[in-house]
């Protein structure tokens, strides 16, 4: 059983999470490991990141681009990959469970939720847990 990215992948996966717009071009992104690049690591590396669903690559024009995927699965699960989409996932389930004691302590009952937001909640409780292998964590 894999336990996530090696070294080498969390190093791109960090070069792509603090570049703007959380992509590089193929050659850029090369430049930045030579040595990884020269010994072939550099290659099994981002292979293995394309596997797991942690990065993207598409053709934009004419230049292959390599980007951070904004939502893979870890153990069966969904997680995030942006620091700021785990803040916001965290604000929503405390939001929803002010909700449920303003409810309760004025009388009213909590309104009744669909159930595809009832599993979002329930998931949100497994994505905003740390996770050491997601970057910014």
């Amino acid at each position: 059983m894999s336990r996530g990215p090696g070294r080498l992948g969390r190093e791109i996966l960090r070069e792509l999470h603090e570049t703007p717009g959380r992509r590089l071009a193929w050659g850029e992104l090369k430049r930045r490991f030579p040595a990884a690049v020269r010994n072939k690591s550099f290659y099994r590396a981002v292979r293995s990141l394309r596997r797991a669903g942690r990065i993207l690559d598409a053709e934009i024009g004419s230049e292959r681009q390599i980007g951070l995927a904004p939502v893979y699965e870890s153990g069966g699960r969904p997680r995030l990959a942006y620091t700021e989409d785990r803040q916001l996932a965290a604000l929503v389930g405390e939001a929803h469970r002010l909700l449920a004691v303003v409810s309760r302590a004025y009388g009213v009952p909590v309104p009744p939720l669909s159930p595809s937001t009832v599993h979002y909640l329930e998931e949100l409780e497994n994505v905003t847990r740390p996770d050491s292998t997601v970057l910014g964590a």
